[in-house]
């Protein structure tokens, strides 16, 4: 992981973007990894097929929080189909992490929440 991925990594880590959770929301998912113990919880609020606000929660490792963080800027005001064509391959090159890597996992996990969420 190069040094442009480990700033990206540690200043959402230390300030994840839409941290905090929704009161009026349209969807919600919680994934665990029960490997490590990290957690994330997705709230969506869908309004005219658009994802018009997203937060999460959780405790995780750098990776998973950064990740999730990450995902969180990318997907608001998108529609539910752009948002259901991100790919795994998307979120771990956004974290220059490797496909099949020991941290794919960590840098999923949001991912699977958001994934679940969106089909519920």
């Amino acid at each position: 992981m190069d040094t442009l991925y480990k700033a990206r990594i540690i200043d959402h880590y230390k300030s994840p973007r839409n941290y905090g959770e929704l009161d009026d929301l349209d969807h919600k998912s919680l994934q665990k990894n029960l490997s490590c113990g990290d957690e994330i919880e997705v709230f969506l609020k869908v309004k005219d097929d658009l994802i018009s606000d997203i937060k999460f929660t959780g405790r995780g490792c750098a990776i998973s929080i950064a990740a999730m963080s990450l995902l969180s800027e990318k997907l608001k005001g998108l529609s539910l189909s752009e948002a259901r064509d991100i790919s795994e391959n998307d979120i771990l090159e956004s974290v220059g992490i490797k496909h099949g890597s020991a941290r794919s996992k960590c840098a999923l996990l949001g991912f699977k929440a958001v994934s679940e969420a969106l089909n519920s």
